[in-house]
């Protein structure tokens, strides 16, 4: 793959979702969460905080939830430093799947320990 570091990390810096993304990734950690590349959880998440306010994490959480349950069956990622790279094109139907039930219980989960904990 073609692709640029500094664009990645440059595009997650400055999306101001760090906050959002970082809890994202604990969920990713601590439920097993089958995203094989770190940076396609990352902007999914960005995409799914659109029109979230930056000030409500609980927001962004689920917002980022709901995005990557409603979109993970059928997405196609493209990478921001080479849209000839697709990142979500790893991911078979059965690991799609997964995140989306894995997404979905976390929506579900009644508290956040059970997200995270």
């Amino acid at each position: 793959l073609k692709t640029s570091l500094k664009t990645h990390i440059d595009t997650v810096r400055n999306s101001g979702r760090l906050e959002a993304i970082r809890l994202m990734k604990l969920w990713k950690e601590k439920r097993s969460v089958a995203f094989k590349k770190s940076f396609l959880l990352e902007l999914m998440t960005i995409e799914g905080c659109k029109g979230q306010s930056t000030s409500n994490l609980e927001a962004q959480v689920l917002a980022a939830l709901r995005y990557i349950r409603d979109n993970v069956q059928n997405c196609s990622v493209k990478d921001p430093a080479n849209t000839n790279n697709s990142l979500s094109d790893d991911l078979n139907q059965s690991t799609r799947s997964s995140i989306k039930q894995s997404a979905q219980w976390a929506l579900d989960a009644k508290y956040w320990s059970d997200v995270f904990g």
